[in-house]
């Protein structure tokens, strides 16, 4: 291990309980190989077809995540293949899952994601949404939301980032006071590799780190 990721890992994990997602899209099996004999268990992917390559690739026990937009039609491909789906935002994703999964006897796992800096490029519920929809979603079957996701907005400015970052963070302790069926809190994944330090310091327990990963193995 290099020693720019053993202070990156040691960074991260000065904070309890923290899940470090090495999202992998951008890398090769052998590269994940690496850094999961690094001590990394968990990957993130966001393009299913690749995913699964790299999936049937590596023969070691990842925890698999889902960290781009999912579309409807790929949904029966992922069912039972990864432990978190990051971005669950709307009904018709959420309807489709259910259907899958009930006709399958699966319970797929999602977080809700979030976005609160109102970017026209960024999907996700405004923070007025999510609510409504955790309450609409706990009645769907199969069905597990673990907790929320959030991307930090598109600026250098890290005053306005830890805004955002504070505003999901509120919302999820929120959230956790009032419990549905289905429904826990448990994850908060936000902060990336040029912002998880803001993420880590409003609260972030997983964050979804690529290049600061894989430019050091």
């Amino acid at each position: 291990m290099s020693e720019k990721l053993r202070e990156l890992m040691a960074s991260i994990h000065a904070y309890p309980d923290v899940t470090l997602v090495a999202v992998s899209k951008a890398v090769g099996p052998e590269k994940i190989e690496r850094a999961y004999h690094c001590g990394i268990r968990h990957f993130g992917e966001n393009r299913v077809q690749d995913a699964l390559l790299k999936m049937a690739q590596c023969n070691l026990p990842i925890a698999w995540h889902f960290v781009g937009r999912l579309q409807t039609n790929k949904v029966r491909k992922v069912l039972d293949k990864f432990f978190l789906i990051h971005s669950l935002c709307g009904k018709q994703l959420a309807e489709e899952a259910s259907r899958v999964a009930q006709a399958e006897g699966q319970v797929v796992s999602f977080l809700v994601q979030v976005d609160s800096s109102e970017e026209a490029t960024k999907q996700g519920l405004s923070p007025d949404e999510v609510w409504p929809f955790m309450q609409y979603v706990s009645g769907l079957p199969g069905i597990s939301v673990q907790g929320l996701m959030t991307i930090g907005p598109n600026t250098t400015d890290k005053a306005l980032i830890s805004k955002g970052f504070r505003q999901v963070r509120a919302l999820y302790d929120e959230l956790s006071k009032y419990p549905l069926p289905a429904v826990e809190m448990r994850y908060l994944s936000m902060g990336m590799s040029a912002d998880y330090q803001l993420a880590l310091a409003a609260g972030s327990n997983m964050v979804r780190i690529g290049t600061a990963v894989f430019a050091h193995l």
